[in-house]
């Protein structure tokens, strides 16, 4: 792999799930479920890219961030 090509670092996986069982939100942009299975799976077939998750606190803070990202 070159080492000019970047993806989701692994670890943040973890930032992710701790969000979560914290009781806040884990989605994508457009507020959908973040499918890590898949994610896993593109790393092993050496897919490497970034993904855009919203990882938000609480769920009101989550619909604030959503409707400016929206603009």
């Amino acid at each position: 792999m070159e080492s000019s090509r970047f993806g989701q670092p692994s670890y943040e996986t973890l930032a992710y799930e701790l969000v979560a069982r914290a009781g806040g939100r884990v989605t994508d942009p457009a507020g959908e479920p973040i499918d890590f299975g898949a994610i896993v799976r593109g790393l092993g077939r050496g897919e490497v890219r970034r993904h855009r998750i919203l990882a938000i606190a609480n769920p009101s803070l989550h619909r604030d961030v959503r409707a400016h990202l929206a603009g």
